[in-house]
């Protein structure tokens, strides 16, 4: 109908003016309606509301998506700003009120910030202009209110972050610096200039390069380069910078590089730790363990020259006690041989208790002999078959093994690195011990060897005889100490003692183990002494046998 009234209105009264006229304002009102339309799609996606406030009747017009921003349910809200007001807490509603008082005195802006009454967590930004008539007269606002309780949120959290960072980085011990790639000093904290006795502008003026020690500079700056192409991802070293006085202090420095989001090199994170005192303890530490390894030299070599010593008077006064103790038990012998018959009883058991006295003395004087003889570097060592070995010692104590119907079983599949004159005489001390100390039955010995994954060789001398009660385990060890002191079986308290030298020279032990319960089991460890050993290894061991 539009249309036609305007066609005949141009047919009869020649109105073209008038006809473009329309057009135009259709042109306008349909651009207005799509504008508005974009501006209410971008206020929905920002979370944002619209109201307009008519001054002079006091009505409140809010649109769908500030109902919602404000929980306010379809059809409840009362279209006033008392309405309004009831929907935020009390402290915001004042505030909102003078902000409007400000806005009416001034024709500012109204920009408050609101919390829902409902739930105080939501916050609510408002922005509002004031409209006058041509008398100047308030007549509406109009303005929107936007939830910003999200980016408040994170603009709280972004805050306490930077506080966090800020007073990590400022008030932190160590010194903390930001590098630039060129060396310069970006940014530092306060220890940083403590350590170094820089002024801030003093230091910003000069790079790392300026400050480092000649020495120490070549290191830093490769390990720098090794960061910038990627081989490395941080480094840390300990290096020395030149103090503002002109003097050079120790630090541990740590160093990380931070790339920018295009993943470029931006600047490097410097961690500066005062290790002055810690190098003062180690020059201190370094001067106290040469003086302490000097000492212990000298007094090994005190104890060296001293153990010759010893060694030296056992071996004099053991061979020079041989001597008379032969005449003394020979002159016995003879005197019971030509004058035994014109002795009475008690005469011959005095002259019997001498030879076996002089006798026992004389073994005694061949242990000690025996004993100071052992030293660890008396012989070259070789490679030992324990196997061979063990059958050779049998071989000479033959007549003492038939004596005692003695069964021996060997087992012995493996090679020490070491003396064999000692080791020989280990094996004869253990097997003669479990010959003596049989019990009063026939004898049985059982020894074997086997090597474990560290290359320690463990020999094992089990016997059926006596024992050894628990209490004299480490004791049977000690020089002159005998679990028989008189008797046939008496002995001379060496045996052992020597057992344990003689392991003790190949770095190895001895000891009685306390799980066996059948008689007596001496348990020999012998460790691999040294790579070379390994290597000289020879041949195949002897096979088991039994004798």
């Amino acid at each position: 109908m539009d249309v036609l009234s305007v066609a005949l209105g141009a047919a009869f009264g020649g109105g073209l003016g008038f006809l473009l006229r329309a057009r135009r304002r259709r042109r306008a009102r349909l651009d207005c309606e799509a504008k508005s339309e974009d501006l209410h799609e971008a206020l929905r996606s920002f979370e944002a509301g619209v109201w307009v406030w008519e001054v002079e009747t006091g009505r409140v017009h809010w649109d769908a998506a500030l109902k919602r921003i404000f929980r306010v349910p379809e059809g409840s809200f009362g279209g006033t700003a008392k309405a309004g007001a009831k929907l935020i807490t009390r402290e915001t509603r004042e505030r909102a009120r003078e902000h409007l008082r400000h806005t009416f005195r001034n024709d500012v802006p109204f920009t408050p910030t609101l919390r829902l009454a409902s739930d105080p967590s939501v916050e609510i930004q408002g922005y509002g202009k004031l409209r006058r008539d041509a008398a100047g007269r308030p007549v509406r606002m109009t303005g929107v209110f936007v939830d910003v309780t999200q980016e408040r949120e994170l603009q709280r959290e972004l805050a306490e972050s930077e506080w966090r960072f800020r007073v990590t980085f400022e008030e932190t011990a160590v010194g903390i610096a930001h590098i630039g790639l060129d060396g310069t000093w970006l940014r530092f904290n306060r220890a940083v200039t403590d350590l170094l006795g820089y002024e801030p502008e003093q230091l910003r003026q000069l790079t790392f390069q300026d400050i480092t020690h000649p020495d120490d500079l070549g290191p830093d700056e490769e390990r720098v380069a090794q960061v910038l192409v990627g081989e490395i991802d941080r480094y840390s070293m300990e290096k020395r910078y030149l103090h503002a006085d002109g003097h050079y202090l120790w630090a541990n420095l740590t160093v990380s590089l931070v790339r920018d989001e295009n993943g470029e090199p931006h600047n490097f994170i410097s961690v500066i730790q005062d290790i002055a005192e810690q190098k003062k303890l180690e020059a201190e530490l370094k001067k106290l363990n040469r003086e302490l390894e000097s000492r212990v030299e000298k007094r090994t070599e005190d104890l060296r020259s001293s153990n010759e010593a010893l060694e030296q008077f056992a071996y004099i006064a053991s061979h020079d006690l041989q001597e008379p103790l032969r005449t003394i038990s020979s002159y016995l012998t003879l005197l019971e041989r030509r004058h035994g018959d014109s002795l009475n009883a008690e005469a011959k058991e005095f002259v019997d208790v001498a030879v076996d006295g002089a006798t026992r003395a004389r073994a005694l004087v061949a242990g000690v002999l025996q004993y100071s003889r052992l030293r660890s570097d008396e012989a070259r060592p070789d490679w030992v078959l324990l196997q061979e070995l063990a059958e050779e010692v049998l071989t000479g104590m033959a007549d003492s093994v038939a004596e005692a119907e003695a069964q021996v079983e060997l087992d012995l599949q493996v090679a020490v690195f070491g003396s064999r004159a000692q080791l020989f005489q280990l094996f004869q001390n253990l097997i003669g011990n479990s010959l003596r100390y049989r019990g009063g039955k026939p004898a049985f010995i059982r020894i074997t060897a086997e090597r474990d994954a560290d290359g320690e060789v463990e020999i094992r001398f089990d016997d059926r005889g006596e024992g050894i009660a628990p209490a004299y385990h480490e004791e049977v060890f000690q020089l002159f100490r005998r679990l028989h002191p008189k008797g046939p079986d008496a002995g001379t308290g060496m045996g052992l003692a020597i057992c344990r030298r003689i392991a003790r020279n190949h770095h190895g032990s001895i000891e009685v183990d306390p799980d066996y319960k059948q008689g007596a089991r001496f348990r020999v460890r012998i460790p691999r002494l040294s790579e070379l050993a390994e290597e000289q290894q020879a041949g195949p061991a002897a096979s088991p046998s039994t004798c």
